[in-house]
């Protein structure tokens, strides 16, 4: 299966998955199953468009929510894992911010949303051409 660098927080992904639960846009797969410590976390921030309750406020340390599906839990974890304290994590907010605000970011949450309203999993060769129509590149042929 095509793996497509640079979708989301530089991270490769494999599939992209809606999931209708409270709290939870969607589901993301990635090679190696999360990336780099810190590519995970810009990933889980900026995954739903910057979920208000996640990324809004800046408490420290990160308390888990019930009703988040777990982001808050992973988000500590890996915050722990990096040895981040609250200035680490307020500059990775920053980012995640400046990330969902770029206009490629967009362009590609945008394609997301529209093809996931058709297609509930984005894998495989879909996954590779709703990418390549978001970031205007040609997609590699599996052929």
């Amino acid at each position: 299966m095509p793996r497509q660098r640079g979708g989301l927080a530089g991270l490769e992904l494999l599939e992209v998955r809606a999931i209708p639960a409270p709290g939870t846009a969607g589901r993301i797969l990635v090679r190696n199953g999360r990336g780099t410590p810190r590519e995970f976390a810009l990933a889980i921030l900026v995954g739903p468009r910057l979920d208000p309750r996640l990324a809004a406020e800046a408490d420290w340390p990160l308390v888990p929510l019930e009703d988040d599906g777990g982001d808050r839990k992973q988000l500590r974890e890996l915050t722990e894992e990096m040895g981040y304290d609250r200035a680490d994590y307020v500059k990775l907010l920053v980012d995640a911010w400046a990330l969902a605000g770029r206009d490629d970011f967009q362009r590609l949450a945008s394609a997301f949303c529209t093809a996931l309203a058709v297609r509930p999993v984005l894998e495989g060769e879909v996954l590779e051409g709703v990418i390549a129509i978001a970031t205007g590149r040609e997609p590699t042929c599996s052929t």
